[in-house]
This record gives C-alpha cells, structure tokens and sequence, in this order.
C-alpha cells in the first residue's frame, strides 16, 4: 500500500487550515435615493455613450416608467439611443 499521495494531501490540508485563507465578502448597500451618482463612484461607458442614469423614471423614452415604491433609482437604457446604435457596455464602479 502506496502512503504517498495520503501523506502528500494531508500536507496540503494542514497548510490550508493553517493560513486559514478566507475569500473577503465586502456588503454594500446603495438605495441611490440622492438621484445621483454617490460620492466617489464612478459612471463610465466603456463603448457607446449611454452611462447610467438617476431618478424616479426607469426610462427617458418611456415617461412615468417610475420603480415600484416612488424612490429613486439607478436604471441603464440604452434602448432609448435607438436600433441603429450598436450594444453599449458602462461600468458603475463603488470605490471599495
């Protein structure tokens, strides 16, 4: 009976309980109820022209298109630059 790879796996797993290596879950919670961009936030459109918007309504081509409890909200519609305008991608960056 070959003990080799037992020894080999039971090294390896001590040295992971012993450097207790844990992934960082970081929770943030934005309600975006300012209409606004929050402080040290970025909105950036990384092909097209269309960021992110802010307000009551989820879209400039459909008016009082308003999220379900009347807060503000933060809404992506690049629908409203119309078919001919290829796909847009945008990054919303928090500065955690």
């Amino acid at each position: 009976m070959n003990l080799r790879p037992t020894k080999y796996f039971m090294s390896v797993l001590m040295l992971f309980a012993f450097f207790k290596l844990n992934a960082q879950n970081y929770h943030l919670i934005e309600t975006f109820n300012q209409a606004s961009l929050p402080t040290g936030w970025s909105n950036t459109a990384l092909n097209g022209t269309q960021t992110w918007n802010f307000g009551l309504d989820g879209s400039a081509g459909h008016p009082n298109n308003q999220n379900l409890d009347g807060t503000a909200m933060a809404y992506f519609d690049d629908d409203i630059l119309g078919a001919s305008v290829s796909n847009n991608h945008v990054a919303l960056l928090t500065p955690v």
